[in-house]
């Protein structure tokens, strides 16, 4: 079986990553200006080519977004129906295996672990608290901006956001967590960055799509939850958090308890500006690429994590002190011991 990716975009090129290259003969975009690029080494083709598909080539809706839509119509239109949404590849074809992920699934089993957000309900004696008790912590994005002011560190760590990854590469590199999750910066738009430091031990790239399905009860379109993070972790709506409770899940973890997840923005840029919308007044730099919060994308993400906790032996709880995400069941962090 051959491919032809529609959409030579980021999440084209992401999915490329995972499959079998020379299964992949050519991209196809409406965006003219992508027409003759070289992606991996395949050629970026005008929707003309299409009209030379053999009868053994499957057209793969390559986005997630509101283009699928249209896309689908597209090839409707134009007579081919031997094509699949992005989505319907990743449920239904094997992609490859991250051999080194693999052997952290079911690692934590049984145990708990503390998800820590950035909000500004974060404080540095429940940081301590969770040190001198013994817990697992999992945080993320630039919680090291904490550190100055505790000797508490996670013991697990992950970055979602390329934005983020590549502004703060070499301090997120440097950090010495037992266990970091890095987004796979390889075939974005920040591949020029020394990839080798994302390199070691302690280090294990993945990669994140925007993969959504259509939930029948719902009626809408909706985040999926990736139970194989060693072959993508799902994109839930610009929410680190999304992505730290599949990995939770996959690691073996039996409760998770949110930390800082306020889920209360005062500035829906995402910039802070006056207000503070997180643990410390510097989060946001000077130059810093700031993707805006998409509040109702990740409540969304939220109600099918809490729907999937509820029918697997997976549970989520929130110790947040305050905050407006009330998802999962609230419990007093003070009283967890």
């Amino acid at each position: 079986m051959n491919y032809i990716l529609f959409g030579a975009g980021e999440a084209g090129r992401k999915l490329l990553a995972l499959m079998n290259k020379e299964e992949v003969i050519a991209f196809v975009d409406n965006n003219q200006k992508r027409e003759g690029q070289i992606i991996e080494g395949i050629p970026v083709e005008s929707t003309d080519f299409l009209s030379k598909m053999s009868k053994n080539t499957y057209v793969i809706i390559s986005t997630f977004d509101e283009y699928q839509e249209e896309i689908r119509s597209q090839l409707e239109h134009m007579g081919i129906d031997r094509y699949m949404t992005a989505s319907d590849f990743l449920k239904n074809w094997k992609t490859p295996s991250n051999k080194r992920i693999k052997t952290l699934e079911g690692k934590f089993k049984g145990k708990r672990c503390f998800i820590i957000g950035t909000g500004p309900s974060l404080t540095v004696s429940d940081l301590n608290k969770l040190k001198n008790e013994g817990e697992i912590s999992f945080a993320s994005n630039k919680i090291f901006k904490i550190f100055d002011k505790t000797s508490w560190r996670p013991d697990l760590y992950c970055v979602s956001d390329i934005d983020v990854f590549a502004h703060y590469f070499d301090t997120i590199c440097g950090l010495n967590i037992p266990y970091q999750f890095l987004v796979n910066m390889k075939n974005t738009k920040y591949e020029n960055l020394d990839l080798s430091k994302q390199q070691g031990d302690n280090k294990f790239s993945f990669n994140i799509f925007k993969q959504m399905v259509y939930d029948p009860q719902k009626g809408k379109i909706r985040p999926a939850f990736s139970v194989k993070p060693d072959q993508y972790v799902v994109d839930g709506g610009i929410t680190v958090t999304y992505a730290m409770l599949q990995w939770a899940y996959f690691l073996g973890f039996k409760e998770t308890y949110l930390l800082g997840v306020d889920f209360n923005y005062e500035d829906l840029s995402g910039k802070d500006g006056a207000k503070r919308d997180h643990f410390c007044a510097n989060y946001m730099e000077k130059g810093e690429i700031v993707n805006c919060p998409k509040m109702e994308d990740s409540l969304d993400a939220y109600q099918v994590a809490r729907e999937f906790a509820d029918t697997h032996d997976f549970s989520i709880y929130n110790a947040t002190r305050g905050g407006k995400l009330e998802v999962f069941p609230r419990v007093d962090f003070d009283k967890l011991w």
